[in-house]
């Protein structure tokens, strides 16, 4: 070779053993990050540790639920009943432009659908008529029960003397409308359109059907449409809206404490 043959010699740089082990060490981090063994893991939970957790989630559920569902059937009760005492006495009112002061309604007992037909129809949207229970889905004519549990007698359906129907938002509302004349314990005697009674079903057939959940009971006075018992003392009122009563003052507890369901209502 002529370099060799002039006496020049080729230099060539032979790595030290310590930088050959760092270019090695180097690649093969190289290698680790391209096959992600250098990508940081994340942290996962443990089987036992999910079990645990979702153990806790159904113990604050199984606590928390029924007040929640409980709060949300109070307070759909109070919007329903809110809702039927406006369209009632928006109804009244109707009436009365039409057909003068309610204290002079003509009000023949021998024929009770012709009062209705004339001084309540036209004013509700009604989507059906009843005429016996199965007509507005009942089991029976008396469904209803009392706070105390006890079986009412009280009929939704009476043709003789209610006129009842279904509202077009799935509520039935019957109308007394051949009650006879009522006798006071001091022998007053009230005439009967003074004592009209409204049978107010809020969700219909639908259960429970019972005093103060669903079903309410209101009166017809030259006032208006107000809930039966409104003018009793509170304690008469907490006495038969309770669990221990039948419950036919329950609407009137409820307006009388403003609209709400309390602490101390027979829920």
């Amino acid at each position: 070779h002529p370099e060799l043959v002039s006496g020049s010699c080729q230099r060539y740089i032979i790595p030290t053993k310590g930088k050959i082990n760092n270019i090695t060490s180097a690649f093969r981090t190289a290698k680790r990050h391209v096959r992600g063994d250098l990508v940081p893991r994340k942290a996962a939970f443990t089987l036992a540790e999910v079990l645990i957790t979702l153990g806790i989630i159904g113990v604050v559920a199984a606590m928390t639920l029924p007040t929640l569902i409980a709060n949300y059937q109070k307070q759909e009760t109070i919007s329903k009943l809110q809702k039927v005492y406006t369209v009632l006495n928006q109804a009244f009112k109707l009436s009365e432009v039409d057909n003068g002061e309610f204290e002079y309604w003509d009000v023949d007992h021998n024929e009770p659908s012709a009062y209705f037909e004339k001084y309540w129809k036209p004013y509700f949207k009604i989507a059906k008529m009843c005429t016996k229970a199965s007509d507005c889905n009942y089991e029976s004519a008396a469904p209803f029960i009392g706070l105390n549990g006890a079986k009412d007698g009280t009929n939704i359906v009476a043709p003789v003397s209610r006129s009842t129907f279904i509202t077009t938002d799935g509520i039935v509302i019957a109308f007394s409308t051949k009650t006879g004349t009522y006798i006071q314990e001091d022998g007053t005697v009230i005439p009967p359109t003074a004592h009209f009674r409204v049978l107010i079903d809020i969700n219909g057939s639908n259960r429970p059907n019972q005093y103060g959940k669903d079903y309410f009971v209101a009166s017809v006075s030259k006032k208006g449409i107000i809930p039966d018992g409104l003018s009793q003392s509170y304690d008469a009122i907490n006495s038969d809206c309770s669990k221990n009563g039948r419950g036919s003052f329950c609407f009137a507890k409820i307006v009388r404490d403003g609209w709400k369901i309390k602490d101390d209502y027979p829920w």
